[in-house]
Parts: C-alpha cells; sequence; structure tokens
C-alpha cells in the first residue's frame, strides 16, 4: 500500500508542477456545472492484514489449544471498477455519486502438531454505492492567477456495499492436506459454504486525490481512500462445530482508484 500513496504523491506532485507552469490554469479542476460521467479502476488492501478482519476466531473453536496449531493470515489484493456521476458546483465543492465492483478478501492459513494443513478463503463480491462531497481548499483563489493545488480534493463520504454475486456461496474456498488422513476438502469446503454466509455491509469512507482536465474532452483523477465498515459482513448458521458469529467480521481497507472523467452534457 505504500507503493500505492507513493505513485499517487508523485503523480499529483509531477502533474501539478507541470500545469502550474502555464500561464493559465484552467484547465483543472473539472468544468464547473456540467456533469461528468467517470470511469475509474483500481486496487483495495486491507489496513493491517485481511480485508475483512477475525476471519480466523470466527473458525478456530475457542476449545483449541494456540499451542497446538499456527497461522498465517494471507494478505490477498482487491479489484474495484465501475463508474461515477460528478458534478461541480463552484470553485471549491462538488457532489460525486459511486456504483462500482469491488471484492473484499480475506482468510487464513492453517497447520496443527495433527499434520492438517489447511487454507481458507473468502472473496466476496460486491456492488457498492458510494456518495460524499468533495471538497477543494484551494479552490477559493482565482482559477486563473492560482496554481496547480486547485486540483487537491478531500472528500468524506458513506458507503453501501451490497452482496449481490455470490450465488451458492462459491466465494469460499477449502483446501486441505494430507487428504490420506482428512478425506477429500471438497466435502469439508461444501459444508463450510452452507454456514459462512456473506453479508451486505455499509459504512464511511474519506479519501485525497487530484483531478486534471488536460483537454476539453477528458479529465483524469487520482484518488486514495479508506473505507470503514460498521455491520459484520459474514454471519455463520447455527452448529457445532464451534464457529463464532457476530465478532467484528468488518471491512477495513485502502482503495486507490484512477478514473477518466467525460462531460456529459455542456455547463448548466
Amino acid at each position: 500500500m505504500r507503493h500505492l500513496t507513493l505513485t499517487l504523491l508523485l503523480s499529483i506532485f509531477f502533474t501539478a508542477a507541470a500545469v502550474g507552469q502555464r500561464g493559465r490554469n484552467d484547465k483543472f479542476p473539472l468544468e464547473e456545472g456540467a456533469l461528468h460521467l467517470t470511469i475509474k479502476g483500481g486496487v483495495q488492501k486491507g489496513r493491517t492484514g485481511p480485508q475483512i478482519t477475525n476471519i480466523k476466531p470466527s473458525i478456530i473453536s475457542d476449545d483449541f489449544d494456540p499451542a497446538t496449531y499456527e497461522t498465517t493470515e494471507l494478505q490477498n489484493v482487491g479489484y474495484v471498477f465501475g463508474a461515477s456521476f460528478y458534478y461541480r458546483f463552484n470553485g471549491w465543492l462538488s457532489m460525486e455519486v459511486d456504483f462500482l465492483l469491488a471484492n473484499n478478501k480475506g482468510g487464513y492459513k492453517y497447520s496443527d502438531i495433527k499434520e492438517l494443513n489447511y487454507d481458507l478463503t473468502l472473496n466476496y463480491r460486491y456492488f457498492n454505492m458510494v456518495a460524499g462531497p468533495k471538497i477543494y481548499p484551494f479552490g477559493f483563489a482565482d482559477r486563473i492567477t492560482g496554481t496547480g493545488l486547485h486540483g487537491i480534493f478531500f472528500r468524506p463520504g458513506i458507503y453501501g456495499s451490497f452482496n449481490v454475486f455470490n450465488k451458492e456461496q462459491k466465494n469460499l474456498t477449502y483446501s486441505h492436506t494430507p487428504e490420506s488422513l482428512y478425506g477429500p476438502s471438497e466435502y469439508i469446503e461444501e459444508e463450510l459454504r452452507k454456514l459462512v454466509i456473506g453479508q451486505n455491509n455499509w459504512g464511511w469512507m474519506a479519501a485525497a486525490g487530484y483531478e486534471w482536465r488536460p483537454s476539453e474532452a477528458f479529465g483524469v483523477t487520482f484518488e486514495a481512500g479508506y473505507f470503514h465498515g460498521f455491520n459484520d459482513v459474514i454471519t455463520i448458521k447455527p452448529q457445532s462445530h464451534g464457529f463464532r458469529s457476530k465478532i467484528a467480521n468488518h471491512v477495513r481497507s485502502f482503495q486507490f482508484t484512477v478514473g477518466l472523467a467525460f462531460p456529459l452534457s455542456n455547463s448548466l
């Protein structure tokens, strides 16, 4: 994630420096009073581990002695892509609504003294709706005589993630070795898919970025944000395996996107 953040900062710096050398800077940010469609894509990663928290304590029973097994969290990177609609009211304020496809991942590797080794991964695919204002702290100044700083924005918002692409719960994968001792992995995987169910998710987000309009035909946006979910994204059906539900299986992820913005109308 540090490499992605560094890439964003360098992009902002060099773009601002190049544009700031021109006599006019009215090509950034995007045009006021015009509706824009932005096509964006990028990646997302967990804050300190998997994007979905506390998967291990949900599955591994308290009856297991921690001294008898070891686990390693999987550091998976997910994708995000889709479209957003953007409208700029004035020099310092705009509104944007995103409609994105994204996946949140989490999982771990397990091994114990009984020679059981298994991998368990969740890969939930969501339809995300994100809404919030964009605030341009340098937008109060005159855009004709100002600098490239006018393209910098901050974006608070709220989001809802709808778990609509997970039919038959095939987003959960499981495999173990040796099968000669514990049988085929497919039987356990099928049972887990019946018991561990993905849920919709909602929360808040905060982002910062830069936008630039190199021509009248399109604009470019860079954005890095953090998503903080409030509710559990998995629930576990009643069972006798010692699995536990409602122990804060939340989304905690960083997201980096790049977008192309196209005007849908002339200034309104």
